[in-house]
């Protein structure tokens, strides 16, 4: 059963064997319903694979269900962390991030416990994965940063696409994560897999990545070469990849019709899974797209849409691009409100470059807006919090180099700034000056508070 867990792993994902999968599917299905433990594996990986296609919706979420009871799924977060990535995954292309969420956090402690690097690696994707879709960009760096650096230490080379992927949002907000951003240009796949959903979401990563620095040409190659991946693959779930959406922005300039085409197609589908999120992205991109007065009006629905979410960056999107097409459309006055509430939000998310753009369309406006304030835990950097909050929980120096697999001087180093950026000078003062650098109620998970003048 174990056996059949790991073929189905990565049957479903290889476009040269995905017909087998296909043709094998029914068989699976009814194995994945046993009782046993290679059961419950197969039931998480087969969950993945329909979620992602945007098939038997209901049925997926049975199999995690059946995956997940009791513990069983984690049971397997270690040398199998791979096909359990797989499943917690699923969760999210489901829409269950709280879960994922929760999950996450176990299988952290149970891979640290087993000193599985994989496992640690898997679960630090899953949690910048939620971190980002939830806007939290400076808090997800850390866990980017974590697999890069366990990737580069222990060799498992193979997590660096998903965890740009799932970082992408973050990667193309803060410019201060370039020399992650560069990981996706360097990181090359073996042939093999390069033809596969590995290769799908590295292709992605650096096409959306071409495409905020508005290099069209490496955006359209990269974009249209994921997606003949996808295609193949069946992944139209774009809670998983609004790929269509990026694409379309990409081509817009050379065939707007097909552009527009793909922005409907993922609206379409997103509708009728009833994910909000990429429903949101699907009409921001068509508001782009079409312009004049029917623009307006996506972009308007876009904003309403993501406003009942906790995808906070792509609410701040939506309010951004619709200020700016009011601005445009010389309605100055009207376009500072979305404009002045994007900056905020841009701004509580990390979101470096959309915060920059919204500044200077609410300038277009006449509007004077003033520069945030960076306080409290924004002097540290996602690695001196991540080990000052360990250190805080009264974890030594070895202790924290094992649970993240860091060496001791680099944790000594952590610790040694972190003690000059809150002006401490022991341990023992680390507990309180955490809490007084912890945020006021006026701002939002540590991120800086804004203030815009009309």
């Amino acid at each position: 059963m174990r056996l059949r867990a790991w073929w189905a792993g990565f049957a479903g994902r290889d476009p040269n064997r995905v017909d087998q999968f296909d043709q094998s599917l029914a068989g699976l299905l009814t194995a994945a319903q046993g009782e046993a433990r290679g059961s419950r594996l197969l039931a998480g990986v087969l969950a993945d694979k329909l979620a992602m296609r945007g098939e038997r919706i209901g049925q997926a979420r049975k199999l995690l269900d059946h995956a997940l009871d009791e513990g069983h799924l984690l049971a397997h977060a270690g040398s199998e962390a791979i096909l359990v990535w797989e499943g917690v995954f699923a969760l999210i292309v489901l829409d269950q991030a709280p879960r994922a969420e929760a999950l996450a956090g176990k299988m952290l402690a149970l891979s640290r416990s087993r000193g599985s690097v994989v496992g640690v690696s898997a679960s630090a994707c899953v949690r910048a994965a939620v971190l980002v879709r939830r806007g939290d960009l400076i808090e997800a760096e850390t866990d980017i940063r974590a697999v890069a650096d366990l990737a580069a230490d222990y060799g498992v080379t193979f997590a660096i696409p998903q965890a740009l992927y799932w970082g992408t949002d973050a990667l193309i907000e803060r410019p201060a994560l370039a020399d992650l951003a560069a990981l996706a240009t360097a990181a090359k796949l073996d042939p093999g897999m390069d033809a596969t959903l590995f290769g799908a979401i590295l292709a992605e990563t650096r096409g959306r990545l071409a495409l905020a620095d508005a290099n069209f040409p490496a955006a359209r190659a990269e974009l249209r070469a994921a997606a003949y991946i996808y295609r193949a693959l069946h992944v139209v779930n774009p809670n998983l990849a609004c790929w269509r959406s990026a694409l379309a922005l990409a081509i817009a300039g050379e065939d707007r019709a097909q552009a527009l085409a793909l922005a409907d197609s993922e609206l379409a589908d997103a509708r009728r899974l009833g994910f909000a999120r990429p429903e949101g992205i699907a009409l921001r991109t068509r508001g782009i797209l079409t312009g004049g007065e029917q623009g307006l009006s996506d972009l308007r629905e876009a904003v309403e849409v993501l406003a009942g979410t906790d995808a906070r960056l792509e609410h701040a999107r939506a309010l951004v691009e619709l200020g700016a097409a009011l601005r445009r459309a010389n309605q100055r006055a009207a376009a500072r409100e979305p404009l002045r509430t994007g900056l905020d939000l841009a701004y509580r998310c990390g979101a470096t470059r959309l915060a920059q753009r919204a500044r200077e369309e609410l300038q277009a406006t006449g509007a004077r807006p003033r520069r945030a304030v960076l306080t409290g835990l924004e002097a540290l950097t996602p690695s001196e919090r991540r080990v000052a909050g360990l250190a805080a929980d009264g974890m030594s120096n070895p202790q924290i180099a094992q649970a993240l697999f860091i060496t001791l001087n680099t944790v000594e180093g952590h610790l040694r700034h972190t003690y000059q950026k809150l002006s401490i000078s022991s341990r023992s003062q680390l507990p309180a000056a955490l809490r007084s650098a912890a945020p006021d109620p006026g701002t939002s998970g540590g991120q800086p508070k804004t203030t815009v003048a009309p």
